[in-house]
């Protein structure tokens, strides 16, 4: 079946309005953070100690703040994928669902993290290693070092492209998950592979809970 093809038609019928919202926000936090940089260039020569610690703050504020921003818009795109809402009510149901399960998207997030420095790594690493092999084999009087630059910087650039899919497939799978839990699906609406997965999480938040239970007891 064309999933691929009819994701997209739905993209660009439907949901277009939203990815450009979700842009929208994020261009502007750093909209502004750019004039606040500019300004506190500017500020500089009065020498004022207070104000640049201000500016400072300012800047680290909106810093976490564009983070958490591009971490919701992330899972609320997720959410209009999943269930085809509209963005202000993809965003709301992302953070909230976030705060849920915040114990899981922490742990997935890290392992994730883990998992991606692993598979850039690799990627860059064996892209250098094959590389600087072709090149010796062709011709050895050749210096390396340009060419392993530009293998090393193209790998790191496909690398950082093909896990960020794996992390988005991850965080899209675990909230496939979730979903499916609070939404008491029966096994025979989702795929296999989820009800195992479904399975598994209810057995150790099962687990959980009986030896929280018995340490009380």
């Amino acid at each position: 079946k064309a999933f691929v093809r009819t994701a997209a038609y739905n993209v660009f019928r439907y949901h277009v309005g939203s990815l450009a919202m979700g842009a929208a926000i994020i261009a502007i936090v750093r909209f502004i953070r750019y004039v606040l940089t500019y300004v506190e260039n500017n500020v500089k020569e009065t020498q004022s100690k207070v104000v640049m610690v201000l500016f400072k703050v300012v800047q680290c504020c909106l810093w976490c703040m564009e983070g958490c921003l591009r971490y919701v818009n992330k899972n609320a795109y997720i959410q209009i994928a999943i269930l085809g809402r509209n963005f202000c009510s993809a965003a709301q149901a992302a953070f909230f669902l976030i705060m849920r399960n915040a114990v899981r998207f922490a742990v997935l997030g890290f392992f994730g993290w883990v998992m991606r420095l692993i598979g850039l790594a690799t990627i860059v690493v064996a892209t250098a290693f094959t590389g600087f092999v072709l090149l010796e084999s062709l011709d050895p009087t050749i210096s390396p070092i340009v060419p392993m630059v530009l293998f090393v910087l193209f790998a790191y650039i496909v690398g950082c492209s093909f896990m960020n899919i794996y992390a988005l497939s991850a965080d899209t799978m675990l909230q496939c998950v979730i979903a499916s839990e609070e939404m008491k699906l029966p096994d025979e609406a989702i795929p296999q592979k989820f009800v195992e997965l479904r399975s598994y999480a209810e057995d150790r938040t099962n687990g959980g809970k009986a030896v929280a239970n018995a340490t009380r007891e």
